[in-house]
């Protein structure tokens, strides 16, 4: 458990502003660094925001550190883990914070985390704000609403980054839902000019299970290269499917595939400074953080359809979109784009004019909105 009042060097106040947040308390839970996620990623990007605003924050770590012997065996080091955040976030709302923002998703992650949050506040008096990140929450929904409708019914506020996560909570149990698009810092950075020649670099940063579609992206580049599309394709992620991931990029692309595993973001930032486009194959998604990042460094996507990336991703002005599970068609978007250069370099620059959506100048008044107006302080 974390607590700061400082705001961040890079992150200061705006001048000759008084900000409604100054003075506020609040407790913000998701995972934290070293695990490197889309929710860990916004979760540590909001809480340096509040603590620019002159909030005090104490920041509640999902995934708490453990003892190397304790994390060796899964089944300890899971009740161990799930202990420690129980026990952090009790003392967290012990401190009597005006408001507590928790991250949320589907299936375990809900039960064992969002839950107890959002039910421990209410007992408490404290006002709950639910921002949910995951992008499977369609199926959760539908499965689990006797479950969760009675627990978000006690949040404040429910807040997506994409209407389409609306319309699906709206459909689903009847929640109505802010809708704030994911933080994404301006890099403040040129993009890099495409290359006239030479092959294209690919870059996918997926966890590696089947809903991402991992396994689309290397059939999609396996298509591109068969068309005589140079390539070569960096893999950042991990998860179940690695191995079968490995084998199978072997056996399509050969040496053109590389896996990283899971980065550090500083080092994925760097990455996509080296990166002419970004391929997504996933079959369920919401607002995935590494698209936004990509876009906003002026990088183009290649993806397909699936769930709320059409907010994230314009077609023919961001990136391509093509439908979900077609691996045919997406690398016919990797070939397109590889063969004209001059189309890459213009999409990327109209990606990074549009990533300025995301920023936190953006972004910050629908914030202030909904901490604010949920807080003890100013709703008393």
């Amino acid at each position: 458990m974390e607590l700061s009042t400082d705001p961040p060097e890079d992150t200061p106040a705006a001048p000759g502003r008084t900000s409604p947040l100054r003075g506020l308390r609040a407790v913000v839970v998701g995972p934290a660094s070293p695990l490197v996620s889309g929710m860990s990623v916004q979760a540590d990007a909001l809480t340096a925001r509040l603590r620019s605003e002159h909030a005090t924050v104490i920041r509640v770590a999902t995934n708490p550190g453990i003892p190397a012997l304790i994390a060796a065996v899964t089944p300890i080091a899971d009740s161990w883990r799930l202990s420690r955040f129980r026990g952090d976030l009790c003392r967290a709302i012990a401190e009597a914070p005006d408001f507590v923002h928790v991250h949320a998703a589907s299936w375990d992650y809900f039960r064992n985390i969002v839950a107890p949050v959002v039910s421990e506040s209410a007992d408490a008096g404290v006002p709950c704000v639910v921002r949910w990140d995951g992008g499977d929450a369609d199926r959760f929904l539908a499965e689990h609403r006797a479950v969760v409708e009675p627990i978000l019914r006690m949040a404040s506020a429910v807040v997506v980054p994409t209407g389409f996560l609306a319309d699906v909570f709206r459909a689903r149990i009847g929640t109505e839902c802010d809708v704030i698009p994911n933080l994404v810092p301006d890099p403040q950075s040129d993009r890099p000019p495409v290359a006239p020649s030479g092959p294209i670099r690919l870059l996918c940063a997926r966890h590696l299970t089947r809903a991402y579609g991992v396994d689309v992206v290397l059939k999609a580049a396996a298509v591109a290269a068969a068309r005589g599309v140079d390539l070569r394709l960096t893999i950042v992620g991990d998860g179940p499917e690695r191995d079968a991931l490995r084998e199978a990029a072997r056996a399509a692309l050969g040496d053109r595939a590389t896996f990283l595993g899971a980065v550090p973001h500083d080092q994925f930032l760097s990455l996509l400074r080296e990166t002419d486009l970004l391929v997504n194959g996933s079959w369920m998604d919401n607002f995935p953080v590494s698209m936004g990042e990509a876009l906003s460094c002026g990088v183009p996507v290649a993806t397909t359809d699936a769930g709320g990336v059409r907010w994230v991703v314009q077609h023919g002005r961001t990136g391509l979109v093509t439908p979900t599970g077609d691996a045919e068609a997406l690398g016919g978007s990797i070939a397109a784009l590889a063969l004209d250069r001059a189309m890459l370099e213009d999409l990327g620059w109209r990606a990074k004019v549009e990533a300025l959506r995301w920023t936190w100048q953006a972004v910050r008044d629908s914030w202030i909105d909904v901490w604010a107006a949920r807080s003890r302080v100013i709703a008393a």
